[in-house]
């Protein structure tokens, strides 16, 4: 086993982590209380189109944007970026219920080893959201494990 300090590389990492969990727990990044989550509007109609900052909760501590196109009721993600790391750029299309959108996520470059089922709760004006979502990796999110709003 490698090391590094004295330390060996996992205790090394679970260290980073640790110290980076204790200081993002007193950022925004945090899970968004599911109180100040949009709750389900069936009968309102929403204009999503935009682009969007997001974040995640810890463990994942993701940010970036997500950006939505919109005719009538069917939304596409055209697009995501990461502000850290170099994931894959998702897209997708699904049907606007009211403020709901279920839609599931695929690698832009056509790769097929990796999906995301998410559900997108916006809110009356269409300017902010929170996500649940499950994925081919095993990670799955409560409502608020995303959450963003849309750029001006």
């Amino acid at each position: 086993m490698r090391e590094a300090f004295g330390l060996s590389v996992m205790r090394m990492r679970l260290l980073v982590a640790l110290m980076a969990a204790g200081l993002l727990s007193t950022t925004s990044c945090n899970q968004v209380p599911a109180e100040s989550c949009p709750e389900e509007a069936a009968s309102a109609a929403f204009d999503v189109s935009g682009t969007f900052r997001y974040w995640s909760a810890i463990p994942f501590d993701l940010t970036g944007t997500i950006t939505f196109e919109q005719s009538g009721q069917t939304v596409r993600v055209t697009g995501t970026t990461y502000d850290f790391g170099d994931d894959r750029d998702l897209v997708g299309e699904g049907t606007l219920s009211g403020n709901r959108l279920d839609i599931v996520l695929v690698p832009k470059n056509g790769d097929t080893d990796y999906r995301a089922e998410v559900t997108f709760l916006f809110s009356e004006d269409g300017g902010r959201f929170c996500v649940s979502y499950s994925d081919t990796n095993g990670d799955a999110g409560d409502m608020g494990s995303f959450a963003g709003t849309r750029l001006k």
